[in-house]
């Protein structure tokens, strides 16, 4: 049973919880101050309840970017600043709290931290309307990616097409055996832009001069950074590939398994593999069938969570089925706004929002409901799941 732990605070906004391990967290909050909104961080201990603050000087921030890239390197934890034409990367010691500016870039760059030496860099170059190439469009020309090396301060342009072009969401570090390996989703379009295409009976050549793919993919931090630096296409290990008539999509990862989900459009089903860490071999481990006239798949990579959803606000009714880490289903009376998060046990926990008719006094609130009673509890607030732990955060508004 996850432990609910309350972290809301009444002048600061939670932005981010990294875990360190089973026992401490680091949480990242946003601070109003003179000179701007910085960002502040402490560690926190489960055990105790205890947090103890990091830096005393505060972290840039810009509270209109979401989705920082975090990075905890041994004792320092790494982070991006995305500022109006600059871009940073800073280093914080999350023993003494001390905070160093690695890199400052002038132009803005989405950054992907990778270990404490190296850096993805991507920045969209379309111009404007009037000098606008379909076909530069189409063959990419318009996407830049760069790997940065931290130490000397260097980019190298990374001319494999398949991470320049389909690297839209996941590029994640992890360790096996002391060693940094990446794991890369390869896709170009939403769940539901590819699915629809299909259904119209679109063909792929008519988006890709080579067809279109989808992938899971594997490569060693060291070969990634040796192949970019010598101009070589990456040797990735392909996990799984597939064309037109499906998709493939990352799940999430625990210590010892990578997980995936592979949707064939034809007959509607869905497949769950898992890939051992030891030798990246995939299993199939679930197949299920899509229900009809329901929402499309959801999931939490964090919690390894894939479910599908039917929220009816009219009727004021919802159904969700979980369909993994584990197979369950509920019903529940909705609220106006409402989505799933979660079911742990006969806990369902959903997140809904609500604002004036004017839009003014917008606030967000969180639903734990007991699944066999239907009797629930409201939080003023939203919930982060980590390990072990399911923290309430609260969303001040800075405006």
């Amino acid at each position: 049973m996850k432990r609910f732990i309350d972290l809301r605070d009444d002048q600061e906004l939670l932005v981010e919880v990294t875990s360190v391990n089973d026992d401490q967290y680091i949480l990242t909050r946003l601070r109003q101050e003179a000179s701007g909104t910085m960002r502040f961080f402490s560690i926190f201990n489960t055990r105790t309840e205890f947090e103890r603050p990091l830096n005393t000087v505060g972290v840039p921030c810009n509270v209109g970017t979401y989705g920082y890239s975090y990075l905890l390197d041994g004792d320092r934890l790494l982070t991006d600043v995305s500022e109006p034409n600059k871009t940073s990367i800073y280093s914080l010691n999350v023993t003494n709290g001390a905070v160093k500016q690695l890199i400052c870039m002038q132009r803005e760059v989405n950054v992907t931290i990778l270990d404490g030496h190296y850096a993805l860099l991507t920045e969209d170059l379309e111009p404007d309307d009037e000098n606008f190439d379909v076909h530069k469009e189409i063959c990419g020309d318009y996407q830049s990616c760069s790997l940065l090396d931290l130490k000397y301060q260097r980019e190298y342009p990374v001319n494999d097409a398949k991470l320049r072009l389909g690297f839209r969401d996941y590029l994640v570090p992890f360790h096996v055996e002391n060693k940094i390996h990446l794991l890369f989703e390869e896709a170009y379009m939403d769940d539901y832009e590819l699915e629809d295409a299909f259904n119209k009976g679109i063909k792929k050549e008519d988006f890709f001069n080579h067809g279109y793919r989808e992938s899971i993919n594997i490569i060693t931090l060291e070969k990634f950074v040796e192949a970019v630096k010598t101009g070589q296409q990456l040797p990735f290990k392909i996990l799984h590939q597939s064309e037109w008539s499906g998709n493939t999509r990352y799940v999430g990862m625990n210590e010892t398994h990578i997980f995936y989900r592979v949707h064939n459009f034809g007959d509607d089903t869905v497949s769950i593999f898992s890939a051992d860490k030891r030798d990246f071999e995939p299993a199939q481990i679930r197949t299920f069938t899509l229900r009809k006239d329901w929402d499309r798949l959801n999931g939490d990579v964090e919690n390894c969570l894939v479910y599908q959803e039917k929220f009816d606000e009219t009727e004021e009714n919802a159904e969700i089925v979980q369909l993994f880490p584990s197979r369950q289903s509920c019903q529940f009376a909705a609220v106006a706004h409402e989505s799933f998060i979660i079911q742990i046990g006969s806990a369902i926990y959903t997140r809904y929002w609500s604002e004036n008719e004017d839009g003014a006094n917008y606030q967000e609130f969180v639903r734990i409901i007991d699944a066999n009673s239907g009797r629930f509890r409201c939080y003023k607030g939203d919930i982060a799941v980590r390990g072990n732990y399911i923290f309430l955060v609260n969303m001040p508004d800075f405006e």
